[in-house]
């Protein structure tokens, strides 16, 4: 009886499990079957149908470089630059390393000007890798550094070691102050915290938050800008070139996280 009674609640248990696991897995298969309808109206030239598809594909939570990068290119054939930019910035986010979207991002800022926050030297290396990277490489080396320290004062049977565990310890803390120069870089000149693209054409930057204030810079669809201050209606923002202006809200979209409404991105709202 005991064997029958437990085998019954291993089995519920099984039984309640798949059933809570259940809808994850349709919202999974939607997902996928609405980024796939997407591809085939893409090949057929149906570049707005295709974008509305790539949408309704994240929506359902599919979240993927090669997804972002669909959407991008899906804007870019409706000349739509600056919903393009986004999506194209963040599939980078997802995939620092991933060619296409950066080589696409060159042929808009040949095409239509727009400004990014251009990094140099070191700064250019750190932004090929992602921010977890780095906290993975910081506490590596923080718990290598520590281990080979304490193998060398404390492990009689590595005494022999000791000055290649010493040489090791060393090399160690000096990758420790790497990465944690790197991390601290990223997240000062390179995180996307605050940063938005404009979506929009003809968007001006104004000296202040009315509508008849005097002009700062014009700002291309596509271009980067870094969020100071939210005023509701209107962003206070930095420009590449050492300039801040005022720009209206509905101009730009945040980089990230991506918003899953994105009603100024769907084209069957406009």
């Amino acid at each position: 009886m005991p064997f029958f009674t437990n085998n019954l609640i291993l089995r519920a248990s099984i039984c309640l499990l798949l059933a809570s696991l259940a809808p994850s897995l349709v919202a999974a298969d939607s997902s996928t079957e609405a980024y796939q309808k997407g591809n085939v109206l893409y090949e057929k030239g149906k570049y707005e149908q295709s974008a509305h598809l790539y949408l309704k594909s994240f929506q359902e939570g599919h979240i993927s470089e090669e997804l972002f990068y669909n959407l991008g290119n899906a804007f870019f054939k409706q000349e739509n630059y600056g919903e393009a930019a986004l999506w194209y910035r963040r599939a980078l986010i997802l995939n620092p390393r991933m060619p296409e979207p950066l080589q696409n991002l060159r042929v808009l800022k040949n095409r239509v000007g727009l400004l990014d926050f251009e990094t140099k030297g070191i700064e250019q290396f750190i932004s090929y890798f992602r921010e977890s990277e780095f906290v993975s490489l910081l506490t590596g080396c923080i718990w290598l550094s520590l281990l080979t320290l304490a193998s060398a004062l404390f492990t009689k049977k590595l005494r022999p070691w000791r000055t290649l565990l010493f040489i090791a310890c060393c090399f160690s803390a000096c990758l420790t102050a790497a990465s944690f120069f790197a991390l601290k870089t990223y997240r000062n000149r390179i995180a996307v915290d605050h940063r938005a693209i404009i979506t929009v054409t003809e968007a001006i930057a104004q000296t202040g938050p009315v509508p008849d204030a005097k002009t700062v810079i014009e700002l291309p669809p596509g271009s980067e800008v870094r969020i100071v201050t939210n005023s509701g209606p209107w962003q206070y923002i930095d420009i590449p070139g050492k300039v801040r202006g005022w720009v209206r809200s509905d101009a730009l979209n945040l980089l990230w996280p991506p918003d899953k409404q994105q009603k100024k991105s769907d084209p069957s709202s406009n």
